[in-house]
């Protein structure tokens, strides 16, 4: 049986093909979360702390793909071919994101101190005891979670256009190396994460200017 072996693309014309299918994956994830929503909401679920959970997760990786670091962000373009309701979606998606989940700053979250006062027809009036009452937003709703998957599905259609032209580009590049120089190429190991890596970015390969 014939092997086939694959090798590490380790130049500067291939990073943006990289970042993308890491858009790719961050927007086909937010998909998967939002049918959850959707799902558990027509049968009526009552499993809070799930749906919290599954919408925080769809709404970061939505976000996560405009987040600009080591990872290329999604093309501005993109977003100014959206409609003027796409848009209004996408800065409602991205203040939750920031406002909300990632930090209480809006009134999707309140807590509220308050004191319990003694009922007058129990005795002498007074503080009986105090306490906070936490309210917040806990999961969008399955409209919301609609919009979302559109935005998404809107974006994800683009990025896979933009991955196939970019494959073309670097066939093109990888076309013009010598066979040899390619077969003597080898893959990179893996290597597994540890716990000091949370805080070190990632190799990047810097792109020609």
């Amino acid at each position: 049986m014939v092997t086939y072996r694959y090798i590490t693309i380790d130049l500067p014309e291939a990073e943006l093909l990289a970042d993308l299918e890491g858009i790719r994956q961050d927007l086909m994830g937010a998909i998967e979360n939002c049918d959850l929503i959707i799902k558990n909401m027509k049968t009526g679920s009552s499993d809070f702390k799930f749906l919290e959970a599954v919408s925080s997760s769809a709404v970061v990786r939505y976000a996560r793909s405009f987040n600009t670091g080591v990872r290329a962000t999604i093309p501005k373009y993109l977003l100014d071919d959206m409609s003027d309701e796409q848009r209004r979606d996408h800065s409602y998606f991205i203040n939750l994101r920031d406002k909300h989940i990632a930090h209480s700053v809006n009134v999707y979250e309140e807590n509220e101190v308050v004191a319990y006062l003694t009922p007058e027809e129990r005795g002498q009036r007074g503080v009986q005891s105090i306490s906070v009452q936490h309210k917040r937003v806990l999961s969008i709703g399955d409209g919301s979670a609609m919009c979302l998957k559109a935005l998404c599905s809107y974006l994800l259609q683009r990025i896979e256009n933009l991955i196939i032209t970019e494959k073309e580009k670097l066939m093109a590049v990888l076309n013009a190396i010598p066979v040899d120089e390619l077969y003597a190429m080898k893959a990179r190991s893996p290597r597994p994460s540890s716990e000091q890596d949370v805080s070190r970015p990632r190799r990047k390969v810097q792109r020609n200017k």
